[in-house]
C-alpha cells in the first residue's frame, strides 16, 4: 500500500506538479521538469528536422506530411497534458504555428529543400489536434481520479 501511495504520487507529480511543494522544481512553462526537458529535446528535433538539408521522409504517399501532422501533434499534445495553464497551453499553440510558418519558409533559403503549403497545413492540423487531444485526455485523467477521491481539486 505504501508503493502504491508513491506510486500515485510520483503520477501526480508528473501531471500536475502544483498539487504538491515543489515550486522551486516547476518549469517555466507549467510542467514538472523531466517532462518540459523531454519536450524541449522533442522541439530541438523537430527544428533540427525541419532544417536538414535533405528531407528524412519520403514524399511518396504523403509520408513526410504525416510525419509534419504526428510531430506537432506531439509537440502541442505535451503542453496540453502536462501543463497548470490553459494560457500556457494556447500560448505554445499559436507559438508553434508560427514557428513552422517560419520554419516552412526557412526552407526557401536551403540548397535543397522547398516550403510547402500542404507542409504547414498538416503542421496547424498537428497543432491543434494535438491541443484538443492532451486536453480531452487531461480531463479523463482527473476525472477518473477525482473519482476515485485521490485528487482534492480538478485544473
Amino acid at each position: 500500500q505504501l508503493k502504491q501511495k508513491r506510486i500515485r504520487s510520483e503520477r501526480d507529480f508528473i501531471l500536475s506538479p502544483t498539487q504538491h511543494d515543489v515550486s522551486d522544481l516547476k518549469s517555466p512553462l507549467g510542467m514538472a521538469p523531466p517532462v518540459f526537458y523531454g519536450w524541449l529535446a522533442v522541439f530541438g528535433t523537430i527544428i533540427a528536422l525541419s532544417l536538414w538539408p535533405e528531407g528524412l521522409v519520403p514524399h511518396k504517399y504523403h509520408l513526410d506530411k504525416l510525419a509534419h501532422l504526428t510531430a506537432y501533434a506531439t509537440l502541442a499534445g505535451i503542453p496540453a497534458l502536462f501543463s497548470t495553464s490553459r494560457r500556457v497551453v494556447f500560448a505554445i499553440a499559436a507559438t508553434l504555428i508560427l514557428i513552422s510558418a517560419g520554419l516552412e519558409i526557412a526552407q526557401y533559403l536551403l540548397p535543397d529543400r522547398w516550403p510547402s503549403l500542404l507542409d504547414l497545413a498538416a503542421n496547424i492540423v498537428g497543432v491543434v489536434g494535438g491541443t484538443v487531444s492532451g486536453w480531452v485526455l487531461r480531463m479523463i485523467y482527473f476525472a477518473h481520479w477525482h473519482r476515485a477521491g485521490e485528487i482534492q481539486e480538478t485544473p
